[in-house]
């Protein structure tokens, strides 16, 4: 699964099938913690349109990885299937 990471100084964070997320848009979305995070070690997830965007919640101007909903699925079943937690 390949997908390109978008920085700060970007303009639109794209992912493999060429859709894109505008940082504009990204200020206005609404940013989600996972319930088991730990202190310090969180991912940040939000949903737009069909993409699903993750980041490190430390760095919110940071990269932020731009997933098709497809390919976000994929990764959570890897995870489940490699840590075997749900």
């Amino acid at each position: 699964m390949a997908v390109q990471l978008g920085r700060s100084r970007v303009s639109a964070c794209r992912t493999v099938e060429g859709a894109s997320v505008d940082r504009a848009d990204q200020s206005q979305t609404e940013w989600r913690k996972g319930q088991r995070s730990g202190v310090g070690d969180c991912l940040e997830v939000a949903s737009k349109g069909s993409l699903v965007l993750v980041r490190d919640s430390k760095d919110p101007s940071g990269a932020v990885l731009t997933l098709s909903i497809a390919q976000w699925l994929l990764l959570c079943h890897s995870l489940q299937q490699r840590y075997g937690r749900s």
